[in-house]
């Protein structure tokens, strides 16, 4: 229907911002029934779906604006990681049932339950996308809502519809999380008839999941349970830990949104009229993804990483496909860790300057104190030796190597101590 985008409230909420495709945009009964499925969907306040905050039918293009769900569709994590356990399934099924009920009482019809249209939170499954299926039945782009593969028999038949289609969806879905698919694969025409007309294989599932299924999917609508039923058979008992698979959680963990921080420049990047309640126009944020592509027999991808929010162009905005750092920042960084590594070597070769020449005049300066007994003088003693060759006595001899020896351990112990603090400083520096 339409492309989904990360946004923000004013008040910094992420939300989840759709604009309907233009192709639906220019149908007026589109907009009619968008308006009036939007209208009671405000009314579903279950725990397990994604409720309406804000939508505005007559804009261009129509949007509407719902809370994100971090973490990913069931149907992306199914194709990454395999069937659910059985444990996770009824979790699932409960979660689904308990959306259902709240869709149903505010008399509201799905019509297009299916995996890309649940969303896999840290606290249980979202079902998504609830009261706008019916306005695409005026669209000319689609012959009928639903998904191939997730439709009732009445839907496609024609039918007038009941609750009850939303309950063969949910017997489908929860067979597709368990690995099974009861009306097999195949073209969409194959599969559709055996959906109508045969019954359907749960083998391969656990038996009393199986029956749930079993009579989720069958023929007459008034056989079928309510989701009321459906929750109470399904309500799992207290968890302890993640509902879900180990690498489905670490999904949501990597999902979860990094907001920006809250300076002046972001700020004035969120549009002050963006969505919120009575507001004319939401903040069109950064691509995220499309709901579905033309074809209506594909779905495509819901929630991705988030992107930093654009305030809206009048006209044919550009929207970026590559979310990336702000460029600023990298520079910033990359800059400071140039500088820190030029400090580095500076006085690394500084500490290796100083620190040579002092050890020399200390091992220098050692020896001859022991060369003092002998007469000798150190390398600063010229006219000392000079003196000794004309017969000096012993006293300043002896002055003579005492006092050169004292003066260059001083001075190597003097730089020892600037090469040790330069070093130091070198290594402080070389730390990220």
């Amino acid at each position: 229907m339409g492309e989904v985008f990360f946004g923000l409230t004013p008040g910094g909420r992420p939300v989840a911002v759709k604009l309907i495709h233009q192709v639906h945009a220019t149908n007026p009964e589109f907009r009619r029934r968008f308006q009036s499925e939007i209208e009671a969907a405000r009314k579903v306040n279950g725990l397990h779906t994604a409720g309406v905050v804000d939508a505005d039918p007559a804009a261009e293009p129509p949007w509407m604006v719902t809370a994100f769900i971090a973490g990913p569709s069931l149907e992306r994590a199914l194709a990454e990681h395999g069937p659910f356990p059985d444990a996770t399934l009824r979790v699932l099924g409960a979660g689904i049932a308990e959306a259902l009920e709240a869709i149903h009482e505010a008399g509201l019809i799905h019509r297009d339950l299916k995996p890309s249209n649940i969303l896999l939170g840290a606290d249980g499954p979202r079902v998504i996308d609830f009261g706008i299926a019916r306005a695409t039945d005026a669209s000319q782009a689609t012959a009928m809502a639903g998904t191939p593969g997730f439709m009732s028999p009445e839907i496609l038949t024609g039918e007038s519809l009941t609750p009850a289609a939303d309950i063969f969806a949910f017997g489908l879905v929860l067979a597709h999380a368990a690995g099974v698919r009861p009306f097999g694969e195949g073209p969409q025409p194959a599969l559709s008839y055996r959906i109508v007309h045969q019954e359907p294989s749960l083998t391969g599932l656990e038996h009393g999941l199986g029956e749930i299924i079993g009579r989720c999917l069958a023929k007459d609508p008034a056989e079928r349970p309510t989701p009321a039923e459906l929750l109470q058979e399904l309500a799992p008992p207290m968890l302890g830990g993640s509902w879900l698979p180990a690498p489905v959680q670490t999904m949501i963990d990597q999902q979860a949104p990094r907001m920006p921080s809250a300076t002046p420049q972001n700020a004035a990047d969120v549009d002050s009229e963006g969505p919120g309640l009575g507001t004319p126009a939401p903040a069109v944020p950064e691509r995220v993804a499309d709901v579905g592509p033309p074809n209506p027999g594909q779905d495509g991808p819901r929630n991705s990483p988030p992107a930093r929010p654009r305030k809206p162009a009048p006209a044919n905005p550009q929207r970026p496909r590559e979310m990336a750092g702000p460029p600023a920042t990298q520079r910033s960084r990359s800059g400071g860790l140039q500088g820190r590594e030029w400090q580095f070597r500076v006085l690394s070769l500084l500490a290796i300057v100083v620190l040579v020449p002092s050890l020399a005049m200390l091992i220098t300066g050692a020896a001859e104190g022991v060369q003092r007994v002998q007469g000798g003088c150190s390398l600063f003693a010229a006219r000392a030796n000079a003196a000794e060759a004309a017969g000096p006595t012993a006293p300043v001899r002896a002055a003579c190597g005492e006092s050169n020896s004292a003066a260059e351990i001083l001075l190597g112990v003097l730089g020892l101590g600037i090469g040790v603090s330069l070093a130091v400083g070198a290594r402080n520096r070389r730390r990220p």
